[in-house]
């Protein structure tokens, strides 16, 4: 099998040189090219900064159509965004921790999110006082004369769950429940507010009073965020007879599949999960875009509670989204239509629940956790925080940002500590850099070579 596997760490090169998914010369120049990235100065704030991952790998001397398309595959299927959109700067970033501490590669949940994370979650904070209301929806914000947020509007959602469906609350009301008039409560605000929310539903919230006092928000309109696809997989006990018959295993670790449509990779939960018995998969489509337009179709999304209009697959012959991404998969792991386990299978587009993206320049247009309200605060991702990529980690950081702004504000509790990960100066890398750049003329004349003699045996 050619893989690659925890590409960060050194004890691993020797193998992922030798893997067979690059030739070694191409291979060699893709890993030369991440030594060159680390060891380059970069800053968000200065403009000849302001370059793509493809800007700075294909203008290297040494680079190489192969060893920069690497580029493509990795951040394509990761962060949803092509390597001639991607801030090599932010990308830089994400490299320099994982260089700083390449093992263990990450970090996996051994069952479910609700209950594995989310669900502790949230009875700890209850449990410090927190009050929870789920199905609402912020609608919009009232300021007073001093230019505060003195309350903020909600619509309330009886049964809808905006995390899941492909609807907005005001389609369903629309289309399912007879044009339902909208609920709306409002909640004063007498303190701090801090909005954790993706930057389109910021925007949504930008009335002429909120931008006449913190005109620079409306610069999140530029931000940019796009789909990725997922799809629950459950294959029944013939997939796993078949499956040990031919002595293979599903490796725990995301599994990237290279030249894949859509930008396809997927995770065995059966077997990361304690407790599984039949192969359980979670496939994401990094790219689903293609498919935007055709149906999911709802029989097979959790939006089946309003739509419930029937469902059928067409793996061989596809007609939906759901079709043409287990067609492709199909193509990497082969398994039958009957071995689905039916009942189970579900499709999430995630629209309306977009990943942000770190394109080129989007650091400029990203708002800072402090609004010129002074007791509005901002949290999420696409907030400015040293991750600076779009991940869990930059959102926590944000949110702990916020945090400590509200507590100097109020003047009260201890300072929030935040600890921010440990990466190697750049200078570190100059003399590995310096050490290998004739090694890479000698690549790229290898590879030269090579595609002289395939262009000849063509």
């Amino acid at each position: 099998m050619t893989e690659l596997v925890n590409f960060g760490a050194p004890s691993t090169i020797p193998q992922n040189l030798l893997s067979g998914v690059l030739s070694v010369p191409d291979m060699f120049l893709y890993m030369y090219s991440v030594i060159d990235l680390l060891g380059t100065p970069m800053k968000q704030d200065r403009y000849r900064d302001l370059i793509s991952v493809n800007a700075f790998a294909a203008t290297k001397p040494y680079a190489t159509e192969a060893s920069v398309g690497m580029y493509d595959e990795y951040l394509a299927k990761t962060f949803a965004i092509a390597s001639y959109l991607t801030s090599a700067k932010s990308f830089q970033t994400f490299l320099e921790y994982g260089a700083y501490c390449p093992t263990p590669l990450y970090w996996a949940l051994i069952g479910d999110s609700f209950n594995k994370f989310l669900g502790p979650l949230k009875s700890k904070l209850e449990s410090l006082g927190v009050k929870i209301n789920f199905n609402y929806q912020a609608h919009t914000l009232q300021l007073n004369q001093d230019g505060n947020i003195s309350g903020v509007c909600f619509e309330r959602c009886k049964g809808f769950d905006p995390s899941l469906s492909e609807f907005t609350w005001r389609q369903v009301r629309r289309d399912f429940l007879g044009g339902q008039a909208p609920e709306l409560e409002l909640v004063n605000i007498e303190g701090p507010l801090i909005l954790a929310i993706p930057h389109e539903a910021l925007s949504k919230l930008l009335s002429a009073a909120v931008l006449n006092r913190n005109p620079q928000l409306g610069e999140c309109e530029k931000l940019v965020s796009v789909p990725m696809a997922s799809i629950h997989l459950h294959l029944n006990r013939r997939f796993s007879q078949r499956l040990g018959a031919m002595h293979a295993v599903l490796p725990p670790e995301p599994v990237v599949l290279l030249n894949s449509n859509f930008k396809l990779s997927f995770v065995s939960n059966s077997s990361l999960w304690t407790g599984s018995t039949n192969t359980y998969l979670n496939i994401v489509a990094s790219d689903s875009r293609p498919l935007g337009n055709l149906s999911a179709p709802s029989g097979f999304t959790a939006d089946r509670v309003w739509n419930q209009q029937p469902s059928t697959l067409s793996i061989d012959h596809p007609m939906t989204t759901l079709d043409h991404i287990l067609h492709e998969f199909r193509r990497f792991v082969p398994f039958e239509q009957n071995e689905i386990e039916i009942e189970l299978l579900e499709l999430d587009r995630n629209s309306g629940r977009e990943l942000f993206i770190n394109d080129v320049g989007s650091w400029k247009w990203r708002p800072e956790s402090q609004t010129k309200i002074r007791n509005l605060f901002l949290a999420g991702d696409f907030c400015k925080n040293d991750i600076d990529v779009v991940c869990l980690e930059g959102a926590v950081v944000s949110g702990l940002q916020a945090a400590e702004l509200v507590r100097q504000r109020d003047g009260i509790g201890a300072p929030i500590r935040i600890v921010a990960p440990k990466r190697h100066p750049h200078s570190t890398f100059w003399p590995l850099k310096i050490l290998l750049a004739p090694y890479a003329a000698g690549a790229k004349v290898w590879s030269f070579c090579n595609e002289l003699i395939e262009s000849r045996n063509r």
